[in-house]
């Protein structure tokens, strides 16, 4: 009886020992499988902000070249002159003034990475240019660019900015004309005026024009109108030019494009004179 009884208790303890090893070894294999997940959770954190540098770093390198790539401009002539670079998202790049007053006038103001019309808005409420508004002065705004969607675009919006305003003037440039008014260091508003100029009296030069109003040379080309066919034109024309735009009014921009695309920001279209 007593062998008996040991065999069976032997048979238990039998059995609890293959429990106890089934349970260490499902322990151990918890174990392992608890590190493994570890290891692989350690990998994923490590790997996803790498990606993210990678992508950004992609992105960013791509993304900067469109982003600072000029795509078209706008040129502002009143008297400052100033030329807006802008993005393909219509982003100002840079400010640039065509002389003095342009050039003090880009210095006042926060222009860059503003939309264009943002911009646009700023200059024509800048204390300078709104001043030279309030007594009618001449403005012209030339957008140009390759791209005519953009042109458009920028051509609509700057329109905006320039309602109610009776002698503003809004319109799409023609490019060569630009490239050449770029070249003479005009601004495109003043080149096509002394265009004009030049056909009454070639005489005259870019430096004659770049510091003058708009006002004052659409003034300047009524003088030599009114005295071509005469011997000559006084070398005080520039000056007379300047004091008949003080006093004259009423006068249209003048400021049309080669390919005659154009919107009146007042009361007329750049086709006006």
């Amino acid at each position: 009886m007593r062998e008996i009884n040991n065999r069976i208790k032997d048979s238990f303890d039998q059995i609890h020992a293959d429990e106890a090893l089934k349970a260490r070894t499902r322990a151990v294999f918890a174990e392992k499988a608890q590190e493994r997940q570890r290891r692989r959770t350690l990998r994923a954190h490590l790997r996803a902000p790498a990606l993210a540098v990678c992508l950004l770093l992609l992105l960013s390198g791509g993304g900067y070249w469109v982003y600072f790539l000029p795509t078209a401009k706008i040129d502002i002539d009143i008297n400052p002159s100033v030329a807006l670079s802008i993005n393909r998202f219509n982003k100002v790049l840079s400010v640039e003034g065509y002389n003095a007053d342009g050039q003090a006038l880009a210095a006042s103001l926060k222009l860059h990475y503003l939309d264009c019309s943002e911009a646009v808005s700023a200059i024509l409420s800048s204390d300078k240019v709104a001043s030279l508004l309030a007594e009618d002065a001449l403005l012209s705004i030339a957008v140009i660019g390759e791209d005519d969607a953009q042109c458009g675009e920028i051509l609509a919006r700057i329109s905006q900015c320039t309602e109610g305003q009776k002698n503003a003037y809004c319109y799409r440039a023609d490019p060569e004309e630009a490239e050449a008014a770029r070249e003479a260091g005009l601004s495109y508003g003043k080149y096509r005026t002394f265009l004009e100029l030049q056909a009454l009296d070639p005489s005259i030069t870019p430096e004659q024009v770049q510091s003058m109003s708009m006002r004052a040379l659409r003034a300047w080309i009524e003088a030599l109108s009114e005295t071509e066919g005469s011997d000559g034109v006084s070398n005080d024309a520039p000056q007379a030019g300047a004091e008949a735009g003080h006093g004259a009014g009423g006068h249209g921009a003048g400021q049309g494009s080669g390919n005659n695309h154009g919107n009146g920001g007042g009361n007329g279209n750049a086709g006006q004179r």
